[in-house]
Formats: C-alpha cells, sequence, structure tokens
C-alpha cells in the first residue's frame, strides 16, 4: 500500500506542479471576491453584491454554498491578497485527498485500487479543474473522503467529510439516497452510520436556515429566484445542457476503457444501446463531420455506461456492484435536473464511482495503461490550452497598464479578464451605464455583450486575440463547439483545432477631435491632441517621451507614409522603438545610438478618420535627481500623405 500511495502522490505532483502560476481564470474571481468579504464577514462570506453581467447581483444567490470563500479568506489574509503561486500549492491538498480517498474506496470493491485510483486521476475535468480556485475539485474529495470512510464503517468520520463537503457544493445531497441504500442494508442498526447518511443535508439545512435568520432570506431562495429571472431553466437551454452532460460522460474515463469494459465484456443489449448513441451522435446538426463522430464516440460511450447501470439498479440486486452504479446514477441524473450550463465539471462527483467499476471491468493491465495514458495525455492537453488562454488575458491586461494608468476603466469581461483589470482598478459596467469622457472600456467578444453610453468618440487603443497555441484543441470560445466549460457555446467534450479563443479590445472614450494627421510638439494642436506619456515642452521645439506616449492624429485622405523624428540622449538606454495605430503595430525599429533619427515607414491608410498613436520606447531610464521616467526626446510625428 505504501508503495502504491507513493505512486499516486508522485502522480499528483506531477499533474499540478507544471500549473502552479496558471493565472487567475474562469470563476475563480468570484470566489475570490467572497473569501475577500469573509475576511471582512466570517460567518456570511456570500452576504454581498457583486456585478455579474451588466446587473448588480446578490451574492447569496451564488450555485455554490461558501466552502471556498473560507478556505481562501485565511490564505488570502496570511499572505496580504492573492498571490497565484501559493494559492495553488495549497489547492494540491484537495487533489491529495481525492486520489487518496479513490483508493481506499477502490479497496473495498476491487483487488487493483492502484488502478482505479489511476483512473481517476486521470479523468480530464479532474486534470483539467484542479488547476482552478473554484469548489469542484474540493468538493470531489470529501465525496470521495465520505463514500470511502462510509464503505469502511468509519461513520463518525464519514459523517464529518459529508458535511464538510456539503459547503462545497449542493450536488452532494444526491448520494444520500445511495448511501442511505447502503446503509439499510449493510448496518441499518447503527446510528452512527445513519449520521453519515444525512449529516451532508443536515448541514446544508442548518447553515439555510442561519443565513434567513441573519439576512432575512435563505442561499436558496436567491438562487431558485436568479434561476427563474434569467430562464436558467429553461427547456431549450437544459436540453442543450443535457445534451454536452451525456458527451462529458463518455470522456470521463477513457473510452477505450469503456469499449473494454461495457462494450466488449458486457450484454449485447449495452453494445445496441451504444450503436444507438452514435447515431444520434452523427445526426447532430451545426457540426462538422468530425465533430459529428467526436461526439457519437461520447454518446456510445455514455449510453454503454448508463445503460448497463440502469440494468443493475433494476434488478434491485444488493452487491457492492450496484452500490457504484447508482452513484454514477444519481450523481448523473442530479446534474441534469440541477445545472443548466452542461459544464463537464459538473460530472466530477461521480467521477469515483466510475473510475471504481473501470477497475473492475477491464481485466488487462495493457488496457488499463492505455486507457490512463490516452486520458491523461487529453487532460494534460486541455489543461495546457486552458492556461495558454489564461495567460493571454493576463498579458493583456499588463500591456494595457501603460496606456491607461490614472483612467478609469470598465469591462464586460468576465473570468481571468475581469480579476487582471480588477488589479488596474477596472469595474465591470452595468448595462446602459453613461461612462465619462476620457474612461477606458474593455470589451470582450466572449463575454455577454452589454449596452453603454458615452459622448465623443471612441478611440482603440489596445486590440489583440486570445488564441491557441501550439495545443490544437479548446475548452471554450465562439466557433469552437466546445462544451467542456458551457454548453452556451456547444455540447462537445472539447473543441478540436486551432483558432481564435476571444477578442480584447481597449477603447478610449470621450476623446476630441483631432483636426491635425501630422504633430510639431511646439504647435498648438499639439496641446490638444497629445493624450498621456509626453511631458511639457521645453525650448520652444520638444518634449520628452516616458516609457510610451499616446496621441490622436486626423487621418489625410492620402497617406503614403508615417513619420517619427526623435533625439535619444546620450544618457538614454533606449533603443527599440515600436509605433502603433488603433492597437495596431505600425513600424518597430532597433535604433543604433544616441543621436538624432528620423524614421519613415511605408503604410497603408488606417481604417476611420482619426487614430490613436502609441509610440513605445524601451528601455525607459530614471535621470539622477529627475522623478520623471524618461525615454526619448521627440520633435515631431504623423502622417504623411
Amino acid at each position: 500500500m505504501r508503495r502504491d500511495l507513493l505512486i499516486l502522490l508522485g502522480l499528483v505532483l506531477l499533474l499540478r506542479l507544471p500549473f502552479i502560476a496558471q493565472p487567475i481564470q474562469g470563476d475563480d474571481v468570484f470566489y475570490l471576491l467572497f473569501a475577500n468579504n469573509a475576511l471582512a464577514d466570517p460567518l456570511h462570506p456570500l452576504q454581498t453584491s457583486f456585478r455579474l453581467q451588466g446587473e448588480v447581483v446578490w451574492g447569496a444567490g451564488h450555485t455554490r454554498p461558501p466552502g471556498v470563500a473560507w478556505t481562501l479568506a485565511p490564505l488570502l489574509g496570511a499572505m496580504g491578497g492573492v498571490r497565484e503561486i501559493p494559492l495553488h500549492v495549497a489547492y494540491i491538498g484537495f487533489s491529495l485527498l481525492a486520489v487518496f480517498s479513490v483508493y481506499f474506496l477502490a479497496r473495498r470493491f476491487t483487488e487493483r485500487p492502484l488502478w482505479a485510483a489511476l483512473i481517476f486521476a486521470s479523468v480530464p475535468a479532474f486534470v483539467v479543474n484542479g488547476n482552478k480556485l473554484e469548489s469542484d475539485v474540493p468538493l470531489l474529495a470529501f465525496i470521495a473522503l465520505g463514500g470511502a470512510l462510509l464503505v469502511h464503517r468509519r461513520y463518525v468520520l464519514s459523517a464529518a467529510a459529508m458535511a464538510v463537503g456539503a459547503f462545497f457544493g449542493y450536488q452532494i445531497v444526491f448520494l444520500v439516497p445511495v448511501f442511505a441504500h447502503w446503509t439499510w442494508f449493510r448496518d441499518r442498526a447503527r446510528a452512527t452510520a445513519w449520521l453519515a447518511v444525512f449529516a451532508a443535508p443536515a448541514a446544508l439545512v442548518l447553515w439555510q436556515l442561519a443565513e434567513r435568520a441573519a439576512a432575512g432570506s435563505a442561499p436558496v431562495e436567491a438562487l431558485a429566484a436568479y434561476a427563474q429571472s434569467y430562464d436558467l431553466l429553461m427547456a431549450e437551454r437544459k436540453i442543450r445542457s443535457a445534451a454536452a452532460l451525456v458527451g462529458h460522460l463518455g470522456f470521463m474515463v477513457s473510452p477505450l476503457l469503456i469499449g473494454v469494459g461495457w462494450l466488449w465484456r458486457g450484454p449485447a443489449s449495452m453494445r445496441i444501446a451504444s450503436l444507438g448513441g452514435v447515431a444520434a451522435g452523427l445526426s447532430l446538426a451545426g457540426y462538422t463531420f468530425g465533430e459529428r463522430a467526436l461526439y457519437a464516440v461520447a454518446v456510445g460511450c455514455a449510453c454503454a455506461v448508463l445503460g448497463l447501470a440502469l440494468r443493475l439498479v433494476a434488478q434491485q440486486r444488493e452487491e457492492d456492484e450496484g452500490f457504484l452504479e447508482a452513484w454514477v446514477l444519481l450523481c448523473f441524473a442530479g446534474a441534469l435536473a440541477l445545472f443548466y450550463a452542461g459544464s463537464a465539471r459538473y460530472l466530477l462527483p461521480l467521477a469515483p464511482a466510475l473510475a471504481v467499476l473501470a477497475a473492475q471491468r477491464v481485466s488487462s493491465r495493457a488496457w488499463l495503461a492505455a486507457g490512463v495514458g490516452c486520458n491523461l495525455a487529453l487532460g494534460l492537453a486541455l489543461a495546457g490550452a486552458e492556461y495558454s488562454y489564461a495567460a493571454q488575458y493576463k498579458s493583456f491586461a499588463a500591456e494595457l497598464a501603460h496606456d491607461v494608468a490614472g483612467k478609469r476603466i470598465w469591462t464586460n469581461g468576465d473570468w481571468g479578464l475581469r480579476y487582471y483589470l480588477g488589479q488596474l482598478g477596472g469595474e465591470p459596467v452595468l448595462a446602459n451605464q453613461q461612462l465619462p469622457g476620457g474612461s477606458v472600456f474593455v470589451t470582450s467578444e466572449l463575454s455577454a455583450a452589454i449596452p453603454i453610453g458615452f459622448s465623443g468618440s471612441r478611440q482603440p487603443i489596445l486590440t489583440r486575440e486570445v488564441a491557441t497555441g501550439f495545443i490544437p484543441l479548446r475548452t471554450i470560445g465562439r466557433g469552437s463547439g466546445s462544451g467542456y466549460s458551457s454548453s452556451e457555446f456547444g455540447v462537445l467534450p472539447f473543441g478540436v483545432g486551432g483558432g481564435v479563443i476571444d477578442r480584447l479590445e481597449a477603447d478610449e472614450l470621450g476623446l476630441p477631435d483631432p483636426t491635425d494627421g501630422y504633430l510639431l510638439m511646439n504647435s498648438p494642436a499639439a496641446a490638444k491632441q497629445l493624450l498621456s506619456g509626453f511631458y511639457e515642452v521645453q525650448s520652444d521645439a520638444w518634449r520628452w517621451m516616458g516609457p510610451s506616449g499616446s496621441a490622436m492624429l486626423a487621418i489625410p485622405e492620402s497617406v503614403e507614409s508615417f513619420r517619427l523624428d526623435l533625439y535619444v540622449p546620450d544618457n538614454s538606454p533606449a533603443r527599440q522603438l515600436r509605433v502603433e495605430a488603433g492597437g495596431r503595430l505600425l513600424l518597430e525599429r532597433t535604433l543604433d545610438g544616441p543621436g538624432g533619427h528620423v524614421i519613415e515607414a511605408p503604410i497603408q491608410r488606417p481604417p476611420g478618420d482619426a487614430a490613436r498613436i502609441v509610440v513605445r520606447a524601451q528601455p525607459a531610464f530614471f535621470p539622477p535627481g529627475d522623478e520623471r521616467e524618461l525615454s526619448i526626446v521627440v520633435n515631431s510625428f504623423g502622417f504623411q500623405p
């Protein structure tokens, strides 16, 4: 057993350590918001308002209880704020607890508990979502721990685990019938056994009553009200969510293992059910043939798993096998009933039972190894893709910081973009909000479009595309067809192929209409059209520039080139020069040393009547006795006909 646990420890560390620097992403931003509120109000972390998709909502209506807030709050307090690496290191504990618990759960049902734990650790949703600060893996850890302790008759400890787990997710209540069935046939006379069965719902009821007494309404009341007002349970959305969840089930354990353990070894009726699922998957409208084939494989595997589970449960047998199958069935049915976005992570509570079943049903070590290897490869690829998306949002905010210092920032963005813009002082915008002149509005195509009002012109500062890197898989994105994160984007288990995930644009609002397309630093137009980064005019001819400077320029009818007249003083280290118009690169040069430089580059006429120009010169420096950060001296710049 010691060797097995060391192997599992090593595997979990290999899965988690490459991603410990992962930027904030997904719903992390909301859990961090609740955690910060828990520092001020420890007993009621969810009793706070926040902005979501253009409206002010109340935290008590969140789909998860406050377990993550209570977990993160002491960490944030100890660290003095958010530190990605320490937080992810701390969360490794939940992954270890989950994997070790599945190992001990499997010891009750199979002679190969190590393989069961390896299958579980390779579940793609576990590999991917264990790198986030969300509630899913903590919930999974306590569900697996509670189940393992129950079947080994450690009832008081099981009750404690299930009670704690209840504060990470309402889904835990779907295990009550499964645990009750087990207890009725195996230890019905033990009161402590029933304590383990009902600990989770009891904890949730007590918490709901306490919140109702403190705030006037229970969290489930607020959640139900939001579900109704946002039409979260409307038929079309639920059907799409169900379609995505069926597809995710087919990849919880590798389709290789399902093919060998369920289809090859199972009854003929399972193969018929699977073929029906394949046919249904191939008929999926609006997807390419390759995407339909992927979905057909997933649905075929899911039908085999669900079909055999229904058959065993219908037989009303008392054997251990029925316990695991019922676990899978009820958690799947609960996800169908409770959720509306069809994310793969919603099925994680059934992963412990499904992994043990796979270890039972597949006798060949070669097939087991192949299945674990394939799922690990898929999970790591998806995790790598998500790391890449999150890093691009963080880098966008870091690049934008140079141009928005001292400005009000608003955004429709969610997830990691929302968090990192928040670090710059950015705020989520409200629907139809009137934004003041000079403020910056950052839009994400992936997030919900939110209408705003403003006066004056709107000019781009920075535009970027968030795209797949070298890993041609997508968990989210317009046009990806992937329902991994949300069925709003599709129903596939994951998207195949590279492409754009999101398009980001930062615009400055309420800018003056420029009159000149070429600016002399001592001209009257310069005083009006220079926006940021330039200091006062000197010798009635030139201006120092900081690391970057921006201006609004009128665009002549005919444009052939862009010209920049500058001087690099002897004490300036600036050598790298970059000029952008509307967030797009105009020219890039490496200067050969100090002295005067006139840079000219042929360009195509930018669209529109005006453009926001950004000149960047690196590295900048602080002259002795001067508090200003400086780079180059600018004499003039602009478009030339």
